[in-house]
């Protein structure tokens, strides 16, 4: 079975506000812990949040209810 090899790809967390401003984080080693430090210090706990269904997300809605 073949592996993912992502070391030479760089990890971008793009935050982007409908009809608005885009946010962008690099990020040297994206895990679940970073994604939500990112999330908590820049949305806002009823915003509407679609996510690309990465497993990082993965206990989103607790948060954020209004996510798709």
């Amino acid at each position: 079975m073949p592996t993912r090899l992502t070391a030479h790809k760089n990890a971008i967390v793009s935050l982007v506000e409908r009809g608005g401003a885009v946010r962008s984080f690099h990020v040297a080693n994206i895990n679940g812990a970073i994604l939500w430090d990112v999330l908590r210090k820049n949305v806002y706990g009823d915003s509407h949040i679609m996510t690309d269904q990465s497993i990082l997300y993965r206990d989103i809605g607790s948060t954020y209810p209004n996510t798709t």
